[in-house]
């Protein structure tokens, strides 16, 4: 039986690493489809929207997660990378400075806009969250929590 308040969700396994220096792991419950493209939506579309709060499920627990206290999240889910790369994406190896003291080293994927080529262009422009890689993983940092970057 159809239940008509019933949405489909795609679930995306995460961990998220809070300001406060708190881990969280669970799922994420986004739309399997997209306003931007045919097709689901990703986790950055999903973390980018207006919401300040979004459900994480892990375990038997459901959490309301305030966005504003991620620092970053790593993304399990093999899919997702494929979002990101095109045939003109560039990348920049680089350090990552957070708020809380500590410091990744990561690559920055973007697409250079002609009008708009460099690194710098695209962290002045980039939404409240954004896409790097560290070693294998693929992240989503939140530009807030960041007190610089330096190209490596």
């Amino acid at each position: 039986m159809f239940d008509e308040f019933y949405l489909e969700k795609v679930r995306i396994s995460t961990r998220i690493f809070l300001l406060d220096g708190s881990k969280l792991e669970g799922d994420l419950f986004l739309s399997p489809t997209s306003r931007y493209h045919q097709r689901r939506e990703s986790v950055q579309e999903f973390m980018n929207s207006q919401s300040p709060f979004f459900i994480l499920k892990e375990d038997n627990k459901v959490h309301f997660i305030n966005k504003s206290h991620i620092k970053y999240m790593i993304i399990n889910n093999k899919e997702e990378k494929s979002f990101i790369k095109t045939e003109s994406t560039k990348e920049s190896k680089v350090n990552v400075s957070f708020i809380t003291g500590d410091t990744i080293e990561c690559v920055i994927p973007y697409e250079p806009q002609i009008y708009r080529p460099r690194l710098s262009d695209f962290l002045c422009e980039v939404d409240r969250f954004f896409y790097v890689f560290m070693h294998n993983d693929l992240l989503l940092l939140r530009r807030d929590s960041i007190l610089s970057i330096n190209e490596v």
